[in-house]
């Protein structure tokens, strides 16, 4: 009779703890249309309904917005893409609570999506992952969110790993309004208690969502966590005629989730970015005039939560007909005074838009749009929603119409501003400078150049130069393909020092980029330092390198090498003296080294491999020396024709082959030129008076030399 009643009782128990999940049928969607897109802002007063707000709108309390990144500290992402928003509403992934059936994600139609984003260059597809909580977090007995298996999060992981073989990056949503509808299998009660009461939200903090978190950790194919789909939709002061909701929340319970669960996932991992899909300006816009106000500042969401990390990155802001033109990013530009963080349009119809004492957009325009009014990214509404050929042609035209108008972003980064110690105590010191971190979001930066005080001083993203003591303002010049501009300067500081231990160089020079002839043939090898090598065979092919050094003496030189065919011998030159046959031997098909003391002169040398046996393969060298940094780098050592390997160039110089003359363009006045035979005499030697000069070669035999002038670097020029 006790086990009888206890069993009872344990029946009665679970069925109130789960009789409140809906039993509404599944519909792969949610009747939009019904919902918020019939919402006139005529019904509403939004300057009274701002007013109500007044005692928790702390955005006039603050003394300064936060700014917006600035474009050399932190360059903002833009998102071009679409909504998927799921393949399945609400079971993409999850357990089905009244049978225990696991949904899995449709990966061929993710993949469907992602491919039509990526053809269309778009970048950013946007993706709901708990949607309404039907299925996804796990509940226990006492409605509080249990932990989560691992299954959720491996099937995250190949959203995005196939997002990233694609090339594009995944906006995850989280939870949308839908949480406290009556819909299939979803509890709205339960759903509440997890965004209203203290223990609930830590329950699903510490077993569902920082879990999830950690195990994607920091992605390379996310590009956010979105918190809420327009949790507006909740409340009574927004949304109270949308149909079908069996509770209601406020606006202070909103802004302290988003509070709560951003800090959380900040913490757990800090390099990610988060943001939340706002209903649309009436919430996200601080104007006063219109009614507007921004719940979501960062003062806004610590006041509510208390949590000090609990921030966004960006906004979203959705859009839809009802906003009208007060409320239409099509028609209201990005204003940094009453909006403080970039912002991403995050939802809107591939639709012609009407309005009324306005002129209609195209669909075709949408995306277009957008970035004339400077907003941050465009994710139309969506893929599952809109299935007809307009819509999906709407929906190409607008993520291909968006990106054609990001492309004349051109950034120029310098780096940071550094500061050496004169470290021989010479007057003047070798630095590095890095441009690569500078962007053009159409395609690839054409040129980079480096200028002193009005001089070249270097070509390319990375450059190595020689600096006098003092501060030197350096100047970076970048140029597209369309022969637009963007500069950045950086100052470097040389300083007067104490001479210090040696400084250990160990450049390295390919040998793809070196001067190759005869029977040599360059091969691609994913093993070796630069994905090629040489392939040295016989009949006196040959390998040099050119390089500079600090001064006299004798320096490590060591050669990258494998003998696919066991031991070989090959001549060995070092300038304009013949050092000898050497031996390379070792096991075979094993890239190996052999490291050799070479006598090297102050300056231009070379170092020429030429075959004796021939037959083996050779990677790079490297040329070692404890006294100073030295020139040894690939970038001014360079080849101008296909049988030297890589095609580079840092100056004008043709033509190449030459016969009687040899224009130099783009020099200064002043400069020095000088050529070289491969044994690294110097064969002619002139000074430029001109910005482009003719120079008589005439005289020169039939063969190769190496050309330089000034600091511009050097080529190979072929003398017919």
């Amino acid at each position: 009779m006790k086990t009888k009643i206890l069993i009872n009782l344990f029946f009665l128990i679970s069925v109130f703890s789960f009789a409140q999940r809906s039993n509404k049928p599944w519909k792969n969607g949610r009747d939009r249309e019904t919902n918020q897109y019939n919402f006139v802002p005529s019904n509403l007063d939004l300057k009274s309904i701002r007013s109500q707000f007044e005692k928790i709108n702390y955005n006039k309390l603050s003394n300064k917005s936060s700014p917006i990144p600035n474009p050399k500290n932190q360059t903002f992402e833009k998102a071009n893409g679409i909504n998927i928003a799921w393949i399945n509403y609400g079971r993409d992934t999850g357990v089905d609570p009244n049978g225990g059936k696991n949904f899995r994600p449709n990966l061929k139609k993710f993949e469907e999506v992602m491919d039509f984003v990526s053809a269309n260059n778009g970048n950013v597809i946007r993706w709901w992952y708990h949607t309404n909580g039907s299925t996804n977090p796990v509940f226990d007995n006492n409605q509080m969110v249990a932990k989560n298996p691992n299954f959720f999060h491996n099937d995250v992981k190949a959203i995005l790993n196939l997002a990233q073989q694609k090339g594009l990056k995944v906006q995850i949503c989280l939870w949308s309004f839908d949480m406290l509808k009556d819909q299939w299998a979803v509890d709205a009660v339960a759903n509440k208690k997890l965004l209203t009461q203290n223990a609930y939200t830590k329950a699903y903090i510490n077993n569902a969502l920082l879990p999830l978190v950690n195990a994607i950790g920091n992605h390379p194919a996310l590009y956010a966590w979105e918190i809420f789909n327009e949790p507006e939709g909740m409340t009574r002061r927004y949304a109270d005629h949308w149909p079908g909701f069996l509770q209601k929340i406020e606006m202070k319970d909103i802004q302290s989730f988003i509070n709560k669960v951003s800090g959380a996932i900040r913490k757990a991992q800090p390099k990610v970015k988060i943001t939340n899909g706002a209903l649309g300006f009436l919430t996200n816009v601080e104007d006063p005039e219109k009614g507007f106000w921004n719940a979501y500042t960062d003062i806004n969401l610590i006041q509510a939560g208390g949590d000090l990390n609990g921030y966004l990155d960006f906004y979203n802001i959705h859009y839809y007909k009802w906003a009208g033109i007060n409320g239409s990013p099509f028609h209201n530009a990005f204003d940094t005074s009453k909006i403080d963080k970039p912002t991403v349009i995050g939802e809107y119809y591939p639709d012609n838009l009407v309005l009324q004492g306005t002129p209609n957009i195209n669909a075709k325009d949408l995306g277009k749009k957008l970035n004339e009014n400077s907003w941050q990214g465009s994710i139309v509404w969506s893929w599952t929603d809109r299935t007809n050929t307009t819509a999906r042609n709407n929906m190409a035209n607008i993520i291909s119409g968006y990106n054609s108008e990001i492309q004349n972003t051109l950034v120029a980064d310098a780096g940071k501003d550094q500061s050496y110690n004169d470290s021989d105590n010479d007057g003047q010191e070798r630095i590095s400078l890095d441009g690569s971190k500078s962007s053009y979001t159409g395609s690839k930066i054409k040129s980079f150049v480096w200028k002193n005080k009005g001089k070249v001083i270097g070509t390319g993203a990375k450059i190595n130069t020689t600096l006098p003591l003092g501060t030197h303002n350096i100047k970076l010049v970048i140029k597209n393909h369309e022969n637009m501009t963007a500069t950045d300067v950086v100052t470097i500081t040389i300083e007067e020092g104490n001479a210090g231990p040696p400084v250990v160089i160990d450049e390295k020079l390919e040998a793809e980029n070196a001067m190759i002839l005869s029977e040599v043939e360059i091969k691609s090898d994913g093993s070796t330092s630069n994905g090629a090598y040489v392939y040295l065979k016989g009949d006196n092919g040959k390998i040099t390198w050119g390089f500079d050094v600090p001064s006299d003496g004798d320096y490590s030189v060591n050669f990258r090498y494998n003998v696919p065919f066991g031991f070989k011998k090959q001549f060995l030159n070092v300038n304009t003296s013949y050092i000898g046959e050497i031996d390379f031997n070792g096991p075979q098909n094993t890239w190996q080294t052999k490291t050799m003391s070479l006598n090297l002169k102050a300056g231009f040398n070379t170092v020429t491999l030429t075959a004796s046996w021939g037959y083996m393969y050779f990677d790079f060298i490297t040329i070692k020396t404890e006294k100073s940094a030295t020139e040894t780098s690939n970038d001014l050592f360079l080849a101008s024709s296909d049988v030297f390997g890589k095609k580079k160039k840092a100056f004008a110089i043709y033509p190449i082959p030459a016969k009687n003359y040899l224009t130099v363009k783009g020099s200064e006045l002043g400069d020095k030129i000088k050529v070289f035979d491969t044994y690294g005499n110097i064969i002619l030697e002139s000074t430029l008076n001109l910005h482009q000069e003719s120079i008589d070669v005439s005289g020169l035999k039939k063969g190769t030399y190496i050309i330089q002038v000034s600091n511009k670097g050097r080529q190979f020029l072929i003398k017919e």
